[in-house]
């Protein structure tokens, strides 16, 4: 008869003592709450001497780009969204006001990177004429055979190969040109239809053989898309046709986002052929010139064993004696000619800066993939902007201050101490300034990137903090500022189309 009190007695004994520990625990987790303010708050790293090397930028740029790729991915998704629309554009006509927006931001930011060198390329020839854009083509075609020369010395000379390293990166870099092989010709796609003006059908039918000749003049073996599809198939890319909606699926790790752009800048200027004839003209003109990447690319191919001929295709029929790149000579010039005679002089200069834009737009967008192997980033400039730099100076001033101060400091920023990253006269070096700002800005809590009121480093530095005074509420606010300011890479400035309108000397529409 006493079990049942027994076992109740056991369970409430059971309880208390479970009750008992969580207290414990919780007791001893607030009593750690708050770390001292000296100790390590990342992994300690220790410096790899006392000479204090300056610290290589590989880990730098793995951490730093990864901002930069998600604002890339978000781009690259909408242009492939508008790819596959655009392939399907009789289910999704709303979508052509977006398309001209993009094609004139397209033509604004190539025409500005071209603005800046108006001695190189096509801006050279500021008047037009037949004799002055035939010598231009004709120097072009010789500055690329005598660049062709000198590749094929380095490489008997034993140069490494340019285009890409093995053939599993040739493989990935065939698959990844895919979006842009696939709409080949497609600039021309729409530019000699019924209601097309009678006075230009001469013009617009010259280019349109070219269109036609791009698609095999109805022979699918010719096709270029169709032999590049066989390509696809011969290296197990598994890709399929670029007007399916799967064609976009990540799952095919087709990300090289200027490749995408090189399509859509086909795709959406062949969509205003009577807007922008003269674009298209000067677009088709520098597409079908012979580029030097074409003929390394077929010699490193078959180096590595894999299938050149739609390279070698385009070599042959894009020739400038009677090839395509003739004919696009030929339909730039009669068209500016037929606007000399109808329009005027003036009339005819305004059409050839508009030819000039259609061609810069093609020169100005790459079509191939960078190789990872042969692909050399570019050099970050430092400081990145005006708060990086007052954030520079703010700790410049300070390390002649604290230096000594912190000489007892356990803080440990990245891979060095607080006191050694503030040693005045390495703190004068740029590439010093530059590794302690990155290693500050990965070494949490001190720093949340993107949130500043987050960040233990503004909370040490405010009213109560323990390092309350030792900057000025303007300094802080630049600390704010530059805290924030991780959280998201600075983009690009979105181009003008004020660009195009001011060098066409048109009026924006």
């Amino acid at each position: 008869m006493f079990i049942i009190p027994t076992t109740t007695a056991v369970l409430i004994a059971f309880l208390a003592l479970l009750a008992w520990s969580e207290i414990r625990n919780r007791l001893a987790k607030g009593r750690s709450t708050r770390k001292d303010l000296e100790s390590p708050a990342s992994p300690m790293i220790p410096a790899t001497s006392d000479v204090k090397p300056p610290i290589t930028d590989e880990g730098a740029h793995v951490l730093s780009s990864y901002g930069a790729d998600k604002a890339v991915d978000k781009e690259l998704e909408r242009h492939k969204q508008l790819y596959s629309k655009l392939h399907n554009l009789e289910q999704y006509p709303e979508i052509l006001p977006e398309c001209r927006e993009l094609l004139l931001s397209l033509l604004s930011s190539t025409l500005t990177d071209a603005l800046k060198e108006p001695e190189s390329g096509i801006l050279t020839v500021e008047k037009f004429s037949r004799d002055a854009l035939n010598t231009f083509l004709k120097e072009k075609d010789v500055d690329c055979t005598n660049s062709w020369e000198e590749y094929l010395a380095r490489r008997k000379a034993g140069g490494a190969r340019e285009m890409f390293g093995e053939k599993a990166e040739a493989e990935w870099w065939l698959k990844q040109a895919a979006p842009v092989k696939y709409v080949d010709g497609a600039w021309l796609g729409h530019i000699n239809k019924v209601n097309t003006p009678f006075v230009y059908r001469h013009i617009t039918k010259n280019a349109w053989q070219v269109m036609s000749e791009e698609l095999g003049d109805g022979d699918l073996a010719k096709n270029h898309v169709h032999v590049y599809r066989d390509l696809m198939n011969d290296i197990n890319a598994g890709l399929p046709a670029a007007d399916s909606e799967d064609f976009i699926h990540p799952r095919h790790g087709l990300n090289e986002a200027r490749c995408w752009k090189a399509a859509l800048a086909q795709l959406t200027i062949s969509l205003f052929p009577h807007e922008f004839l003269p674009e298209v003209l000067g677009f088709n003109m520098a597409y079908e010139s012979l580029p030097l990447h074409l003929l390394k690319t077929v010699k490193e191919l078959r180096e590595l064993r894999l299938n050149p001929y739609y390279f070698e295709l385009h070599i042959s029929i894009d020739n400038a004696d009677s090839g395509h790149a003739a004919m696009a000579m030929a339909a730039v010039a009669d068209y500016i000619d037929l606007v000399d005679q109808t329009e005027g002089a003036e009339a005819a200069q305004a059409a050839w800066k508009r030819v000039q834009a259609g061609y810069i737009l093609a020169e100005g967008l790459p079509t191939t993939p960078e190789s990872p192997s042969l692909k050399v980033e570019p050099e970050q400039p430092f400081p990145r902007d005006d708060t990086e730099a007052a954030l520079v100076e703010i700790f410049a001033a300070k390390s002649f201050v604290a230096h000594k101060i912190h000489c007892n400091s356990r803080l440990k920023i990245g891979r060095r101490s607080l006191v050694d990253w503030l040693e005045p006269q390495a703190f004068k070096d740029t590439q010093w300034q530059k590794d302690f700002l990155h290693d500050l800005g990965n070494c949490k809590p001190w720093v949340i990137k993107g949130d500043s009121q987050k960040s233990r480093l503004i909370r040490e530095l405010s009213w109560e903090g323990k390092m309350f005074g030792s900057f000025t509420e303007k300094e802080v606010e630049i600390v704010k500022q530059w805290i924030d300011s991780l959280g998201s890479q600075p983009q690009a400035p979105r181009p003008d189309p004020k660009v195009y309108y001011d060098f066409t000397k048109q009026l924006s529409q």
